[in-house]
């Protein structure tokens, strides 16, 4: 009996044209594209053809994206550098259907939350979000589409806190500009939509500065360390990272 794979909503095959694309850089090309060397450039050529890809699809600047390990890494990243930026205190809104990487960072943090409820369908109302904003209300995150029941979410609009948008279940299933939902930050992966697992992004409103969750190398400038994106700066070699 032939099986049938319905499970894409937590994780889809790799598509052969992903594959195709990797095959390169897993046989040939090894090298750091923090350095300098001929590898090393032409390594980096292929990270910032990837950055440029990945904000296409999501209607973003290529430096607004930010390059990390995995969608819970970018959602964590997003929520550690919200509340580190507001000095580790304030109010976080939130809703009862986020994905457990959103609930567990908020919760890891300890600070007051206020968790919105849904619908009978599993949607949020997007007014009840923006009323639960306070004064000292530092961050708000909600989805864009849910990972379990597939209900997609209507966006609020928020002014005052920062606002992160987990678009990981909606990302290749849904049309996302970054530009007009009017976010600041927001996580996206690819192994949800036939990409590998291990490659997914954050994404930072041109001009925000928020603090890194890892430390230790200047890749992705400074904002996810690690060797697997770019240096800060093309103008200089960068110590090499783990």
């Amino acid at each position: 009996m032939t099986r049938a794979y319905l499970d894409h909503a937590s994780s889809s095959p790799l598509r052969p044209a992903a594959l195709e694309a990797m095959l390169p850089f897993l046989r040939e090309h090894h090298a750091d594209p923090g350095r300098l060397h001929a590898e090393g450039r032409v390594a980096r050529v292929a990270v910032e053809h990837a950055r440029e890809q990945v904000g296409a699809l999501l209607g973003a600047r290529p430096r607004e994206v930010v390059f990390t390990g995995s969608g819970t890494e970018a959602v964590n990243a997003a929520v550690w550098g919200a509340l580190a930026k507001a000095g580790g205190r304030g109010h976080v809104v939130t809703t009862a259907v986020e994905h457990s990487a959103v609930h567990e960072s908020i919760d890891r943090a300890g600070v007051e939350t206020t968790v919105v409820g849904v619908d009978h369908l599993g949607r949020f109302d997007p007014s009840e979000v923006t009323d639960a904003v306070r004064a000292d209300t530092v961050l708000v995150s909600v989805q864009l589409a849910n990972h379990e029941v597939g209900a997609v979410q209507t966006i609020p609009s928020v002014d005052g806190p920062l606002l992160h948008v987990d678009a990981c279940a909606a990302a290749g299933h849904l049309p996302i500009s970054f530009a007009e939902m009017g976010a600041d930050l927001c996580s996206a992966t690819s192994h949800k939509l036939g990409g590998p697992k291990g490659a997914a992004a954050l994404l930072v409103r041109r001009g925000l500065r928020v603090p890194p969750m890892v430390v230790g190398g200047a890749q992705e400038r400074a904002r996810a360390p690690g060797w697997r994106t770019s240096p800060r700066s093309s103008g200089s070699e960068q110590p090499a990272s783990r």
